[in-house]
């Protein structure tokens, strides 16, 4: 969930991108050129609105962080927040209620380093950007990230903060396994001579093709029982320890023949 190391240590850290970060890397090259004579430049034209906008998406893009993936997934190319609690924006499988339950037991059971700075941090979290890096200045830490994402103290201690307790998400509840299943590709069609579906109303083998959708399945159950009464929206169907969901097809679910399906009504 979040973590405090020593300066001394190798630590691997993650971008936006998936790819490891080392943010001690260039410190030497970085030094050599601090060191150069520097000319004068022409002030820079000020950006339009469609450029700061990307330019923001590209500072946070470079922000290294604690990942939390049953916490959070980061929607690439939108930031959220300001100043130094300017992250990079994301989702959340959880509710409101179950997200705030998930920061109080981050910020409880941090154990590592100092408890006071614990605590500072999760106030600058709730504050404003401006008031939240007036606390860290006052308090001698640094933000080689200029961000909260990343603190580190007098004695070299990494205080890291999950984004998600730095700023709310894009969305709640979001189905991160469904998302996934969305995305899946139509592969080459390929036939069930033999799917088993159990239920309540007895068993019944159906034939189908793997780019039925759910609904185009779930109709054939009902014609093969027989049951006119019965509605499709009222039929659940599991399968490998998913639910089949009405706007996928029985591809997304890695089906295969003589796979047997439970159903279930809703009263």
């Amino acid at each position: 969930m979040g973590c405090c190391v020593s300066q001394n240590e190798q630590r691997a850290f993650v971008n936006v991108n998936g790819n490891p970060v080392n943010p001690h890397q260039n410190a030497s090259s970085q030094r050599s050129q601090e060191e150069r004579p520097r000319r004068s430049l022409p002030p820079p034209a000020m950006p339009n609105s469609s450029q700061s906008n990307q330019n923001s998406a590209q500072n946070a893009a470079r922000i290294t962080y604690l990942q939390n993936p049953g916490v959070e997934k980061v929607i690439a190319g939108q930031v959220s927040g300001e100043g130094i609690k300017r992250t990079p924006a994301y989702e959340t499988p959880l509710t409101s209620h179950e997200l705030n339950k998930w920061r109080q037991e981050f910020w409880e059971t941090r154990t590592q380093g100092h408890s006071h700075i614990w605590q500072l941090l999760r106030n600058a979290c709730s504050e404003t950007h401006d008031t939240a890096e007036a606390l860290i200045l006052a308090t001698g830490l640094t933000m080689p990230q200029n961000s909260l994402t990343l603190v580190i103290d007098e004695n070299g201690v990494y205080y890291r903060v999950p984004i998600c307790c730095i700023n709310e998400p894009m969305n709640y509840s979001v189905n991160f396994q469904d998302e996934k299943l969305k995305g899946k590709a139509k592969p080459p069609e390929k036939l069930y001579n033999a799917l088993k579906v159990r239920s309540s109303k007895g068993d019944c083998v159906l034939k189908a093709s793997n780019w039925d959708s759910v609904i185009q399945f779930k109709q054939k159950y009902i014609n093969a029982i027989n049951d006119n009464a019965l509605k499709v929206e009222n039929i659940r169907m599991f399968c490998l320890g998913k639910e089949f969901k009405d706007d996928l097809f029985l591809y997304s679910y890695d089906m295969v023949d003589e796979m047997a399906v439970q159903a279930m009504f809703k009263k």
